[in-house]
């Protein structure tokens, strides 16, 4: 029998797109499929219109709940859930016809936990689609089965815009999510939630396939979470999900990431505070939180330069280690 891919699909208010993207997951040339559409509380014709693909196919399930965020609809698709993979659509977007048949057969070919391809960033704010292929990604076979293998994917690859930090641009196993009760934190705001699902997936890949096909189509729109997400303060943004990954590794007895740790935290904070002055980046650093905790993952980094030079290399081991020094009395 064939595997069962589980397509999870939350949904609120798109009423202007779901038609499209529902056509582009029914019409996928890899037929078995399992199609969770979780309505989050839409008041718009969003249910109306999901209710005639559910007569047209009975692979389609219809799910009208109270709203309740991204994340929590995700979840209880997640718990829902009966195929071997696990799919994330977001219901403003679309797939390329045989974006799952080709993840499948790379999950196969490769025997990867984990797929990842790339995609095309749709713009419609003139009315006329137009789309843009955004930075490529690091293609190639990754054995990570190794602590220290898996250290330097997510430093050198995942934190290195190699592949990608979403959830819709993966194909998933779903025995890894259910052995190890993975499900994606509902951070208030919503902060890069989908980030943060993905480094607690990692800790428990061995393998990972990442393609540069761009077989989704990511819409981009105003009024996305991506948007509203924006308005939170970037920087403790970041130090909270480091935090929350790094208690993670705590609670799990995971030593090797517990003391190798500041590297990914150091990775989290750059990109929020690169190409500023010194002054700077300690005052946006001095926002923070947890601003305790931030120091001490700082500390650790500006102590241990041979440790970041073998994960990631001599030139940015250096730098972050360099940095770290000028931060971590913040």
């Amino acid at each position: 029998m064939e595997d069962l891919v589980s397509i999870i699909i939350p949904m609120y208010n798109t009423e202007l797109y779901i038609s499209k993207c529902l056509e582009s997951v029914v019409s996928q040339t890899y037929p078995n499929l399992e199609i969770l559409l979780l309505n989050d509380g839409s008041t718009d014709r969003t249910e109306e219109i999901c209710q005639f693909f559910v007569q047209d196919d009975p692979r389609v399930k219809l799910i009208n709940k109270e709203n309740s965020g991204q994340a929590d609809t995700r979840n209880r698709g997640l718990e829902m859930a009966q195929g071997d993979y696990i799919l994330f659509v977001d219901s403003d977007d679309y797939l390329a016809p045989d974006l799952v048949e080709k993840s499948l057969r790379e999950m196969k070919l490769y025997k990867s936990d984990l797929v990842i391809f790339n995609c095309y960033h749709v713009y419609t704010n003139t009315g006329v689609e137009k789309m843009y292929m955004e930075r490529d990604f690091f293609e190639g076979a990754y054995d990570v089965s190794s602590d220290v293998n898996r250290l330097k994917f997510i430093t050198n690859t995942f934190l290195n815009c190699g592949c990608g930090t979403e959830l819709w641009n993966r194909l998933f196993r779903a025995d890894i999510i259910r052995e190890h009760n993975l499900k994606i934190p509902e951070f208030q705001p919503v902060i890069a939630e989908d980030l943060c699902f993905n480094l607690l997936y990692l800790l428990y890949a061995s393998k990972i396939y990442v393609s540069n096909r761009r077989s989704y189509y990511y819409l981009r729109r105003e009024n996305s979470n991506a948007g509203q997400a924006a308005e939170v303060s970037q920087i403790n943004r970041c130090n909270e999900i480091s935090k929350f990954v790094f208690d993670y590794t705590v609670e799990k007895g995971m030593d090797y990431f517990t003391d190798n740790y500041y590297m990914i935290h150091m990775l989290l904070l750059y990109p929020e505070i690169m190409d500023r002055p010194i002054k700077v980046m300690k005052d946006r650093l001095r926002g923070v939180t947890e601003l305790e905790y931030c120091r001490q993952m700082l500390k650790k980094t500006g102590l241990n330069l041979i440790p970041e030079i073998k994960t990631m290399g001599k030139a940015r081991g250096l730098k972050y280690f360099i940095l770290a020094n000028i931060l971590s009395n913040i």
